[in-house]
């Protein structure tokens, strides 16, 4: 489960990278052609990050990953020094044991973002 809540935190940086590529390349209009093009290779890349994210998301994980993504973005936050990453929220020592333990989705109390254990995680098996 650890895996799969990094990959899922994987897919929303992908997926905001994309979403960012498709706004410079909307407004790429006036660039020179040589640029477009580069940012259509990108978008290329960014767009297979995100494919290989999706496939390695299992599906109960990703429909809760999209029903937070409706009511706020982004899903998915880091939990650092004890506290949500983007409400600022003091996690109890419970919720932080449970994210720790990664054996399923825990969600913050306040904001109800995806919470996940920093990069550094990753490292353990």
């Amino acid at each position: 489960m650890k895996r799969a809540l990094t990959t899922l935190y994987d897919l929303q940086e992908a997926e905001s990278r994309l979403a960012e590529l498709d706004q410079t390349l909307a407004s790429s209009g006036r660039e020179p052609a040589w640029v477009s093009a580069s940012l259509l290779e990108d978008r290329e890349e960014m767009a297979r990050e995100v494919a290989t994210a999706l496939a390695g998301v299992e599906v109960g994980l990703l429909a809760v990953y999209r029903e937070v993504q409706k009511r706020t973005r982004p899903a998915v936050s880091q939990v650092q020094d004890g506290i949500c990453g983007r409400c600022y929220y003091h996690l109890p020592s419970e919720l932080l044991r449970r994210v720790l333990a990664g054996t399923g989705v825990v969600r913050c109390d306040h904001c109800r973002r995806i919470l996940v254990w920093p990069a550094a995680w990753r490292l353990q098996p």
